[in-house]
């Protein structure tokens, strides 16, 4: 289990230090469970975003909070699951990012069917928008 890492966790403990283009963008991190609870990753994910030139790093209140995916839980119990995610995005929106970043596709999932339909991507009204921590277009 020690040889197993998240991504990043393993950028952050080898100093990814590539060069990083300017995305003059207000970001809402918010922690995915298994990395803050199972994984305890919460410092990487934060440090490799303030890396990014022009990038502002948003504080999201409460951001150790499930938003409700859970795995299946938002199929075993739609009801919670969906009163978890709407405290979530309220918590998220609060901030008035111009993109939310997380590290679980599950959670991404969920808030971008949530707001907008069912789609992996989406714009929030007209400038936020939500992406896998992963993704390569930004």
């Amino acid at each position: 289990a020690r040889k197993v890492k998240d991504v990043c966790e393993f950028l952050d403990e080898i100093g990814f230090s590539s060069k990083l283009g300017a995305i003059p963008e207000r970001v809402a991190y918010d922690d995915a469970c298994h990395l803050l609870h199972g994984q305890q990753v919460s410092s990487q994910p934060r440090e490799l975003l303030s890396r990014i030139p022009s990038l502002s790093l948003l504080g999201v209140p409460n951001s150790d909070r499930c938003c409700g995916s859970a795995g299946i839980y938002n199929l075993l119990q739609p009801d919670m699951s969906e009163e978890l995610l709407v405290r979530k995005l309220e918590e998220i929106l609060s901030t008035k990012p111009d993109r939310i970043v997380t590290a679980n596709p599950g959670c991404t999932i969920l808030g971008t069917s949530s707001m907008c339909g069912s789609s992996y991507y989406h714009t929030i009204g007209k400038n936020s928008a939500v992406r896998h921590g992963r993704s390569s277009k930004h």
